[in-house]
C-alpha cells in the first residue's frame, strides 16, 4: 500500500505517473549523437517559413507580393562566391584568320579603288534620271484634274454636237412649212457653230495622225526600237552622273589637300607633346613658337607627291577595272549589234513572205485565166473537127451514089 502523508503542505499526486526510467547509454554514445541532431516530429498546421516583414498601412493580405524565384540554369555553373575569369564567355570569342582575312581584302580593294565602299554615290549616279524625271513631274502641276477637265470639255462638245444635230433633223423634217418665216441668228450661235466646226476638224485630224501612226509603227520593230533608245538614255544619264561624282570628288581632294596643309603643324606639336615634348599651344590649336617644332639634324619634311604621280599610281593600280569596264560596254554593244540584225532579219522575213504571198496570188489568177481561155478554144475546136467529118462523110455518100 502507498503511504498517506498528511499535513498543511502536502503536495498533489502527479496524474502522468512515475517517470520513465532513464535509457542506458550505449556504447560511443552513437544514439544520443542522432537522437540530438533529429527534430522531434511536429504535428498540426505547418508555419510558413517566409520571413516577417512590416504590416502595410491597410492591413491588406492582396498587397503581399510573391517572392520572386531564380530561374533554374543547367550545365555548368562557376563557383560560389568567385567571380567568372574575363574572357572567357561566347560573347569574347572572335575569329582571328576571318578578321585578318577581312581586313587584308579591304586594305587592297581601297588600294585599287579609294571609293570601292562609296555605295551611296553610286546608287545616287543610277537613280539621276529618275530623279530629274520627278523633279519634272513635281513641276508639271497637278496630276488628274487637267485630264477630268479635258474630259468635261469633251462630254459638252459632243453634247452641242448631238443637240444640233437633232435640231437639223427636226427642220428637216418640218421641210417648207416654216420657209416664210423670218429667221433671227445671234453672233454667241455663230461663234458656237464655229467653234463646234473648228474642233470637229481638230478631232478629224488627230484621228487621223493616230491612224498613220499605227499604220507606220511596225509592231514588234518599234517595239524594240523603242526599248533600244531608252537604254541608251538610260546609260547615257548614268555616265554624265558618273562623270559628275568624279568633278565632285577631285574638288573635294584638292580641299582635303588644303587642310591637311594648314594642319600639318598641329600634328606635329601633338605629336611631339605624345612624346614627351612641351610645345605651347594656344587656343585655337596653332603653335605658339614655332621653333619647338625643330628637333637635332635636318628639320626636312617629307614632300608629298603631286597630283601627276598620284594619277599615275591610280592609272596603274585599276587596269582590271577600266577592263572590266570597257568589256562590259563592249558586251552591251554587241548585244545591241544582235538585236538590230535580229530585227532587221525579222523584217526582211516578213517582206519575203509577203512578196511571195502576191506572187502566189497572181500565179493562181493567172492560172485561171488561161484555163478558161483554153476550154473555150477547145469547144470551138471540136465543134469544127465534126463539122468537117460531117461534110466528108456527106461528099462520100454522094460519090458512092452517083458511081452505083
Amino acid at each position: 500500500m502507498p503511504a498517506l502523508a498528511f499535513g498543511l503542505k502536502a503536495g498533489k499526486p502527479q496524474s502522468g505517473g512515475a517517470k520513465p526510467p532513464q535509457k542506458r547509454k550505449a556504447f560511443f554514445d552513437e544514439e544520443e549523437e542522432t537522437s540530438e541532431t533529429v527534430p522531434p516530429p511536429q504535428y498540426g498546421a505547418k508555419k510558413s517559413s517566409k520571413p516577417l516583414r512590416p504590416l502595410s498601412a491597410f492591413d491588406d493580405d492582396d498587397a503581399e507580393e510573391p517572392a520572386q524565384e531564380t530561374p533554374k540554369q543547367y550545365g555548368l555553373q562557376p563557383a560560389k562566391g568567385k567571380p567568372a575569369a574575363p574572357g572567357n564567355g561566347a560573347d569574347k570569342y572572335t575569329n582571328l584568320s576571318a578578321l585578318r582575312s577581312a581586313k587584308l581584302h579591304d586594305k587592297e580593294a581601297s588600294t585599287i579603288d579609294k571609293s570601292v565602299y562609296d555605295y551611296d554615290a553610286v546608287y545616287d549616279t543610277f537613280h539621276a534620271a529618275k530623279e530629274k524625271k520627278s523633279t519634272k513631274e513635281e513641276a508639271s502641276g497637278p496630276k488628274y484634274i487637267g485630264s477630268l477637265l479635258q474630259s468635261a470639255e469633251v462630254r459638252k462638245r459632243d453634247q452641242l454636237r448631238a443637240r444640233e444635230k437633232l435640231l437639223q433633223r427636226e427642220r428637216e423634217a418640218e421641210g417648207d412649212e416654216f420657209a416664210d418665216k423670218e429667221k433671227f441668228v445671234t453672233e454667241a450661235y455663230k461663234k458656237q457653230q464655229e467653234e463646234v466646226r473648228r474642233l470637229e476638224a481638230e478631232e478629224k485630224k488627230r484621228e487621223e495622225v493616230e491612224e498613220e501612226r499605227r499604220r507606220k509603227g511596225g509592231g514588234m520593230t518599234a517595239f524594240h526600237k523603242q526599248m533600244l533608245q531608252k537604254d541608251e538614255e538610260r546609260m547615257r544619264m548614268i555616265q554624265e552622273a558618273e562623270e559628275q561624282a568624279a568633278k565632285k570628288k577631285e574638288s573635294g581632294a584638292a580641299g582635303e589637300a588644303e587642310t591637311e596643309e594648314e594642319k600639318s603643324e598641329a600634328k606635329i606639336a601633338e605629336e611631339l607633346n605624345k612624346q614627351g615634348g612641351r610645345v605651347v599651344v594656344n587656343d585655337e590649336g596653332e603653335v605658339v613658337d614655332k621653333r619647338q617644332l625643330l628637333s637635332a639634324g635636318l628639320n626636312s619634311a617629307p614632300k608629298k607627291p603631286g597630283k601627276e604621280q598620284e594619277a599615275k599610281k591610280q592609272d596603274t593600280a585599276r587596269p582590271e577595272e577600266y577592263r572590266k569596264s570597257s568589256k562590259a560596254q563592249d558586251a552591251r554593244h554587241a548585244q545591241r549589234e544582235r538585236q538590230s540584225r535580229m530585227v532587221e532579219r525579222q523584217v526582211e522575213e516578213m517582206l519575203a513572205k509577203q512578196s511571195e504571198a502576191d506572187q502566189e496570188e497572181e500565179k493562181v489568177i493567172q492560172e485561171k485565166t488561161k484555163s478558161k481561155v483554153t476550154e473555150a478554144d477547145k469547144m470551138g475546136a471540136k465543134e469544127r473537127y465534126l463539122q468537117r467529118k460531117k461534110e466528108r462523110e456527106e461528099e462520100a455518100r454522094k460519090k458512092k451514089e452517083a458511081g452505083g
